[in-house]
């Protein structure tokens, strides 16, 4: 299997442009990118992650690229921009199940019409993503609130093996 397998032609790039864009973050550090995919659904990314163990390839996720700690430079990796996963799932009364890539001020949007709102608010808060937010474990300007591992009920998580598992308590605060 090859990653044009995977991914569509607009989902995948090995351009010197993009892989010089994706090459940093926020941060100062640079790094190198050895190609950049946009995922849209999970199974892409299960596919990605078995298809990088059988090739050797290294992969770095990035969400919106705000890290000021180079969270997001890859290291002579593939970059995996979850930017396109951006979907609000379900909602509860008290909850809210989204993809990686939902952008917190979306999200707010979204919340607002609701009456309700989510109340961590890093200083990047208009383009950062839920996830890269749940990487950092973020707790943002409202430090009042707590960290993000205090709000995040449940993750669903794709390993280095390609398996899918949901976690949540204990187990969980090992990805946050």
């Amino acid at each position: 299997m090859k990653l044009q397998d995977i991914f569509s032609s607009n989902e995948i790039s090995d351009s010197e442009a993009d892989k010089i864009i994706y090459a940093r973050d926020a941060s100062a550090f640079e790094g190198t990118c050895t190609g950049v995919v946009w995922p849209t659904q999970k199974e892409q990314v299960q596919q990605l992650v078995m298809y990088c163990r059988r090739t050797a390839h290294t992969l770095t996720v990035r969400g919106a690229g705000t890290s000021t700690y180079g969270g997001a430079v890859p290291m002579d990796a593939m970059v995996v921009d979850m930017s396109k996963m951006k979907k609000i799932l379900d909602m509860g009364s008290d909850w809210v199940k989204v993809q990686a890539g939902v952008v917190l001020s979306d999200l707010n949007r979204f919340l607002r019409r609701k009456n309700k709102i989510f109340p961590l608010q890093p200083l990047e808060y208009s383009v950062c993503t839920i996830g890269g937010m749940i990487a950092t474990n973020t707790s943002g300007l409202n430090s009042y609130y707590g960290r993000m591992e205090d709000w995040v009920l449940e993750l669903e998580v794709i390993d280095g093996a390609g398996r899918t598992y949901t976690t949540s308590s204990a187990t969980m605060k090992d990805f946050i």
